[in-house]
């Protein structure tokens, strides 16, 4: 039986990364926090849950925009082939047949961005190398993939590319901007990234010890929530090695040695250049802590950054951007799609809710009738025969219902609701789901009740006999699908409504929860609730939050409520709007279509200037 056996000492990786013979030309240009990344991966252990010390086998390169982390990962990649090459026999250390083909696969979001970014970088520095000229370590001439005696390095971009292979390792690259079907981004991802680590644990172990691989690289200016979540697990774990650098760590020769102080963010607190902290920040600071600047600075040390003042400009004209871009930092506050807590407070009224439980159980063995889930005397206090816009955002097992109503009060100028709410169901009796028929009757007992429904709509888990039955007892204009999910700007009106303090709303917990946890991932341009780490017990929702928003935009578009009428109304001085605004050069004398464009102009620049939340690409 052939055994493993080492045919070359191996050279520590300290002066391996250092020797022109192994790593080429480029030991003179290898910036030293590459360096120490790739030593400390070669020689990193933490203690697993069996209690054994085992090597660090998993990384992630993130950080500011051009700092070299591909190209770590290529180096990295280049220390793992030469410690296989000095071994014959390498896959007999894991009891695998001796003519196993180890495989090493760099991944990214299109096949020919895997080969440009990856493969054919990684052979354009191999090819330099003199220890890779070396008889029997020479590739085959082949220039999409890179094909050793002892082991193939391929491009790839989905799971289908690993199906049936002796998979080593792998380097998802670029994994912020993959690109699946919408809604599913982060857990396509996941799954993906999941599959490759498994397939290389269970081919590559023994005795309890992973001898394989996996990486992540992405840049913070596109980094997603799947990245996010990887990076932030990665800092509570201890199994995984981090390079995240900013462009001042990578060169710091080319930047002023003076800094000034910046907080980067905490997912309450925007990030702000300390020593520009206006009233409005000392102020939330203050209501949200219980403290003054400086205090709530000493407490933060870890959320300063001191960046050099010879790029000041860049952090003055776009702080998040060049946070992200310059500094690598992307913490939770940049990725909170509502910074400022103080807004959300603002939805609220003294009234009492016309919920009569919190959270009603409507699963289709649940016993509740309309009238035990909502008091139509408290909800239509304020209710004159407005016209009522009513999302679904409906499910059917693990997840919540969200239900909204809401109708838009033009003598105080607020929208208000008649119902906004997240039903249930038991979970504790089998097979048991959420029943649409109770949703139906719970609409049809506040139409009975006097509520003018204008406009019923819901999502796909609705649009099979919630919106067809509605679609026949309201009329076919009055419902129609609708998803908050493909219509993300839905979002966004909520968030200038709320800005205007438009809402005045009985105060519901489960909506502030979830409004006051959603996300935004810049990547993909969607609003979403944090990760559930097992989706069959989710304690994250928006169902709440998406059945508002989308009741919200439904005002939106048939009251003809814009964020231009309500400014004039009274609110130019609560707005401050400046002397060279949109109010103050309009020409009321241009046709109708110059001024929507001027009104498009003007919406575009308020919402660009707004900081509490992340703007949508395009």
């Amino acid at each position: 039986m052939e055994k493993a056996e080492l045919i070359r000492d191996i050279v520590p990786v300290e002066k391996w990364v250092t020797d022109p013979f192994y790593v080429g030309p480029s030991a003179d240009y290898i910036r030293p926090y590459v360096r120490e990344f790739i030593e400390e991966f070669n020689n990193a252990t933490y203690v697993n849950e069996m209690g054994l010390t085992v090597p660090k086998r998993k990384f992630i390169a993130t950080g500011a925009s051009r700092t070299g982390k591909s190209y770590g990962a290529r180096k990295l990649i280049q220390r793992i082939l030469y410690e296989m090459s000095c071994w014959k026999n390498f896959p007999c250390l894991f009891g695998l047949d001796p003519n196993t083909t180890p495989k090493i696969f760099w991944l990214s979001y299109t096949l020919k961005k895997s080969q440009s970014t990856g493969l054919k970088q990684l052979i354009k520095e191999i090819d330099k190398v003199p220890y890779w000229q070396l008889p029997g370590l020479k590739r085959k001439d082949v220039e999409t993939e890179l094909i050793f005696p002892f082991c193939e390095i391929l491009p790839g971009s989905q799971v289908e590319h690993i199906v049936g292979e002796d998979m080593l390792g792998c380097v998802l690259d670029e994994a912020n901007v993959r690109k699946v079907a919408q809604g599913t981004e982060v857990e396509e991802t996941q799954k993906m990234f999941q599959e490759m680590r498994q397939r290389s644990v269970m081919t590559f172990s023994k005795n309890g010890i992973w001898g394989g691989f996996s990486g992540i690289i992405s840049s913070s200016t596109t980094s997603s929530s799947f990245v996010a979540i990887e990076l932030e697990k990665a800092k509570k774990d201890a199994d995984t090695v981090i390079m995240e650098a900013s462009v001042y760590e990578a060169n710091p020769e080319q930047y002023s040695k003076e800094t000034f102080p910046v907080f980067i963010g905490n997912g309450t607190i925007a990030p702000f250049i300390i020593d520009q902290a206006d009233s409005g920040i000392k102020t939330q600071i203050a209501d949200t802590y219980g403290q003054t600047l400086d205090m709530f600075i000493d407490d933060n040390p870890d959320l300063i950054e001191n960046v050099p003042v010879s790029i000041r400009k860049f952090y003055e004209e776009d702080l998040s951007f060049s946070l992200a871009n310059m500094s690598g930092k992307v913490q939770t506050g940049t990725n909170k799609f509502i910074n400022n807590m103080s807004i959300i407070k603002a939805l609220w009224n003294d009234e009492k809710s016309p919920l009569l439980n919190e959270l009603p159980e409507i699963g289709i063995y649940d016993q509740n009738s309309p009238f035990l889930i909502w008091n139509p005397d408290r909800a239509m206090e304020h209710y004159h025969g407005e016209n009522v816009y009513l999302h679904v955002d409906a499910s059917q097992k693990h997840d919540h219902t969200g239900f909204s109503a809401l109708f838009y009060d033009r003598e105080d100028n607020k929208i208000r609701s008649l119902l906004t709410a997240s039903f249930f169901l038991n979970t504790e009796i089998n097979d048991n789901q959420i029943d649409q028929e109770k949703i139906l009757q719970l609409i049809l007992y506040m139409r009975d009740n006097g509520v003018q429904f204008r406009k019923i709509t819901g999502d796909h888990y609705a649009k099979d006999f919630l919106i067809p039955q509605c679609k026949k007892i309201f009329g076919n204009d009055y419902s129609d699908y609708y998803s908050v999910d493909v219509n993300p700007a839905a979002y966004l009106t909520v968030l200038n409504f709320m800005k205007l303090k438009r809402y005045s709303i009985p105060y519901y917990k489960q909506l502030d929860y979830e409004l006051s946890n959603l996300l935004y991932d810049r990547a993909i341009g969607k609003v979403d609730h944090p990760h559930n780490s097992d989706s069959n017990h989710p304690i994250y929702f928006k169902d709440c939050s998406d059945a508002f928003a989308g009741a919200t935009e439904q005002i939106y578009l048939y009251e003809h409520v814009h964020y231009e009428t309500m400014l004039i109304e009274k609110e130019t001085e609560r707005m401050d709007i400046p002397d060279d605004g949109f109010y103050s050069s309009i020409d009321y004398g241009s046709s109708d279509e110059e001024i929507e464009d001027e009104i498009a102009m003007f919406q575009n620049d308020l919402y660009g200037l707004d900081e509490s939340y992340a703007p949508f690409e395009g």
